[in-house]
């Protein structure tokens, strides 16, 4: 699946706000300070990047292979008057000597690697004695959707729906993954990675949030024929359920401000010292 800035950038924004309060998270985990050298490895568009950056006056580097995502990263560090460099640059082979950073961070893509191994050993390569490695990860199998009003078998069958046939998530094996490399006194928080209801945040619009509804009915009708999680009868259940809501909401539109409901999943932020 091909990213685009435009794709990230929202993702991030949604999952990981109030973005002040993830950064003091980043910041008291990751024991952020002046004068560090900080490397963001597999940066993409910046976005965790220009948050650690917002942290503290350390030297923060942003590394992504793809150079059209970084020229957004660029663009938006400076719109934001942030000062980081990004560089062009393939984590599994990081362009820099031995014990060079502080901190090295690498934030939901090490989950794209058959061998999770190679990058972190190269994490860990680059990051000074004593420092710290760290990844970003999500748990997909508890990702979910609660819906307020719903009966008990109705949620049951959405949340069932909610992890089907889904990916395990990376988050969970992190730990496993920074203890086999050789990293030490392993430790993990998590966040929420999710909205409450349909409740516009500052870069959507209504039409936007409904584009979205009918975006994911269209997904569901795709996916349900194929799956064998579910049966006939449930399956129609669950396109009707999404059917009335998207009906209910376009008839209703100032309500989607009221909307009670909760999708996400937890997200995994595990560090080792080197």
């Amino acid at each position: 699946m091909p990213y685009t800035i435009e794709g990230l950038e929202k993702s991030r924004k949604t999952g990981f706000r109030p973005r002040n309060i993830f950064g003091a998270l980043l910041k008291e985990f990751l024991d952020l300070s002046d004068n560090l050298q900080i490397l963001d490895a597999g940066c993409g568009t910046g976005f965790f990047t220009r948050i650690i950056a917002e942290q503290c006056k350390a030297d923060v580097t942003g590394m992504d292979i793809n150079e059209e995502l970084l020229k957004g990263a660029r663009r938006i560090a400076e719109q934001e008057r942030l000062n980081i460099k990004f560089v062009k640059g393939d984590i599994t082979d990081i362009p820099y000597e031995n014990e060079v950073f502080d901190v090295v961070i690498c934030d939901i893509m090490l989950e794209c690697f058959e061998d999770i191994t190679i990058p972190i050993r190269e994490m860990k390569r680059v990051c000074k004695e004593g420092g710290i490695v760290t990844a970003i990860e999500p748990f997909y199998q508890m990702g979910f959707e609660y819906f307020s009003g719903m009966t008990t078998d109705m949620r049951d069958l959405i949340i069932k729906f909610s992890r089907a046939d889904r990916a395990f998530g990376l988050g969970p094996m992190l730990p496993e993954y920074f203890k086999k490399v050789g990293l030490k006194d392993i430790d993990m928080v998590s966040w929420f990675w999710g909205r409450i209801g349909y409740k516009f945040l500052e870069f959507e619009t209504i039409e936007e949030r409904l584009y979205d509804m009918q975006d994911n009915l269209e997904r569901i009708k795709r996916f349900l024929p194929r799956s064998k999680s579910f049966n006939s009868s449930e399956k129609k259940r669950i396109i009707h359920f999404y059917e009335g809501r998207l009906k209910y909401f376009r008839e209703n539109p100032d309500e989607m401000a009221n909307d009670m409901s909760i999708r996400g999943l937890p997200v995994f932020i595990v560090r080792g010292f080197k």
